[in-house]
């Protein structure tokens, strides 16, 4: 399958075919017990791609590379007791390629907009690691433990592969009930810092003309709302799903907007942006 427009890119002149769309696992809790007492852990913040959408396609990133973008995640649930429930969490995401194409390394930093810490990830396809912030606290087992805040899990190659920077098949989205609804982005588009003289080898900005594509999931009790709004090289700039119920209370929601996505060659300089979480040497916060 071809896909028509270019990145702006020096040295690799092919575009990546992989697509997106959200889920995201929300705490869900019973008003009368604890978060210890009903077994809660804190929200995750990667976004990952729901692979039973027929749209989505995977490709390859250049070998030996590396790779930086910034996102803004949103999760809302009604019943949610998390404590980013209804807030805007910027995430700095840094990603190694390794020689055989595939995601080497991952590592992304969650603030809320002010800069206060909210998790941390990282995976090096062998094991994943999962950094908790002091406002999860509520979460852990009492007593505390010295490393309350550090989940840690054998890497799911199939997950790690999923949280990579999204393209689009627009013809199959008009399959899955997807309509065109416009050209408007609707949401500011977020930028990713460049990093000092580290130059990248290409990069991806929007380009041209935005499309925004709705489908709407009608169901005995709520409804359903998703939007994807994609570029002409049909990178992802957002995707969304709102759940209301019929008195039109909103359930849950969900939305991710992603930031213009660097590439660089893999250099001795990036280790620090791809280092393990320093809590495994100095403990969490009590």
């Amino acid at each position: 399958m071809h896909y028509k427009g270019k990145v702006t890119y020096r040295k690799y002149g092919y575009a990546f075919l992989i697509v997106i769309f959200v889920v995201i696992a929300i705490a869900m809790y019973d008003r009368g017990k604890s978060p210890q007492e009903d077994g809660l852990t804190p929200s995750i913040h990667y976004v990952t791609l729901s692979r039973q959408q027929p749209w989505i396609e995977y490709g390859t990133f250049p070998a030996n590379t590396v790779l930086h973008w910034r996102q803004i995640n949103f999760n809302y649930d009604s019943r949610g007791i998390d404590s980013t429930n209804g807030k805007e969490i910027l995430a700095d995401i840094w990603v190694q390629i390794g020689a055989n194409r595939l995601i080497a390394v991952y590592h992304a930093i969650y603030t809320n907009l002010n800069g206060t810490f909210v998790q941390e990830i990282f995976d090096d396809s062998k094991i994943s690691i999962v950094i908790y912030s002091k406002a999860d606290v509520i979460f852990a087992p009492k007593p505390l433990s010295k490393n309350w805040c550090i989940d840690q899990q054998p890497s799911n190659p199939d997950a790690l592969q999923s949280r990579l920077p999204a393209f689009i098949d627009e013809s199959v989205l008009v399959k899955d009930g997807f309509q065109r609804s416009g050209n408007t982005f609707t949401k500011p588009f977020l930028i990713t810092p460049t990093q000092g003289k580290l130059y990248p080898t290409g990069v991806y900005n929007v380009a041209g003309t935005v499309q925004v594509w709705i489908q709407e999931v009608h169901h005995t009790e709520f409804t359903t709302k998703r939007v994807i709004e994609f570029d002409q090289n049909f990178r992802v700039l957002l995707a969304s799903s709102k759940t209301q119920n019929y008195d039109g209370v909103v359930e849950q929601e969900n939305w991710v907007v992603l930031g213009s996505v660097y590439i660089y060659s893999l250099a001795p300089s990036f280790k620090s942006f791809l280092s393990m979480p320093s809590q495994l040497q100095k403990g969490c916060p009590t």
